[in-house]
């Protein structure tokens, strides 16, 4: 799909409700939000419910990049290619497998369709670095963002919408695989120490 992008800031409620005293809507639009805030999947969820048709999610520097010191391999911080992966369920209706709520998925288990699980996402979700944002960014006009909105890409962070234009595709696999949790006991000695302090020395074997 090919839409307008607006930047709705961490994309939670409050956000879009700045964005109405500005005059920008979403509805029809790709809305582009920086990752905190609140639960990641809550972005899109909102973002839906505002009428906008696409989410992209992005780790601005300023919380998590060179804003807070050295980046990767140099230091403990996302670099400018880093991306953030990780599910958008609307995880507070309920957690686990989208298909079957409330109950184990296992193989017999009876599943809901894809289109009817309340948990997955009603738009396209795409996660992107802060390298591959910032064009998108610096592409926008409109109002200048409130100042708590504004992260540390060298940029003018603006709301839109527009003129600049995304195409959003996101390619998804919905294959049924199994999956396995793997439980290991580590042996270990327990040592008392001075105090209340106590170490714990692993064992071989």
């Amino acid at each position: 799909m090919t839409a307008p992008l607006v930047y709705v800031n961490n994309g939670i409620p409050e956000d879009y409700e700045q964005l109405d005293r500005l005059g920008v809507s979403v509805k029809g639009a790709i809305v582009i939000a920086r990752y905190g805030g609140s639960w990641r999947g809550i972005k899109p969820k909102v973002a839906a419910e505002h009428g906008a048709v696409g989410c992209i999610i992005y780790s601005d520097p300023h919380e998590d990049g060179y804003a807070q010191g050295e980046v990767f391999p140099a230091g403990p911080w996302r670099p400018k290619d880093g991306v953030q992966r990780g599910s958008v369920m609307d995880m507070p209706v309920y957690p686990g497998d989208p298909l079957t709520p409330g109950i184990g998925a296992t193989h017999d288990a009876k599943r809901l369709k894809i289109n009817e699980a309340p948990t997955l996402t009603k738009i396209p979700v795409l996660p992107v670095s802060y390298s591959d944002a910032q064009p998108l960014l610096a592409a926008l006009k409109g109002p200048v963002a409130p100042a708590a909105w504004r992260g540390s890409l060298p940029i003018t962070y603006r709301t839109g919408p527009g003129p600049a234009k995304v195409h959003l595709k996101v390619a998804s696999n919905w294959d049924i695989k199994p999956l396995y949790n793997v439980i290991v006991t580590i042996p270990a000695l327990l040592i008392p120490m001075s105090g209340s302090y106590a170490a714990i020395i692993m064992t071989p074997g």
